[in-house]
């Protein structure tokens, strides 16, 4: 389904872009907004490359919910998932989980490296 929604032009510099991707197990949500100068078509390119970088992937979870995975696959003592990417804030997020918590967080790509395995186990 495609919804537009216009909003007031002092709400914001420019377009804001969500796609949701519903899947069997899983429902990702991917977002972008725009900015002056930025042409519509290009915020829209930026959505559809992120859900395209996920879904051509095959991991199981996009890169913006990696880090949320970590703390619950933390707190559970164990567990592993994969993603398209490392991204910063899962390498920040892993840095405090390990200072605090009682656990290993590993990466490991998978031969071409376009899917990152996660593993958190007990240290």
């Amino acid at each position: 389904d495609l919804q537009c929604r216009q909003l007031n032009h002092k709400t914001g510099p420019g377009n804001i872009l969500l796609a949701e991707v519903a899947c069997r197990d899983i429902t990702e949500v991917f977002s972008t907004h725009g900015r002056i100068s930025l042409r519509a078509e290009s915020v829209a390119d930026q959505i559809v490359d992120q859900v395209r970088e996920w879904l051509d992937s095959g991991a199981a979870v996009a890169g913006h919910t990696a880090d949320q995975l970590l703390l619950l696959l933390a707190l559970a003592g164990s567990g592993s998932f994969t993603t398209p990417r490392i991204t910063g804030h899962v390498h920040s997020h892993r840095q405090v989980i390990e200072h605090f918590l009682p656990v290993s967080i590993d990466f490991a790509a998978n031969r071409n490296g376009t899917v990152q395995h996660i593993r958190i186990t007990a240290a």
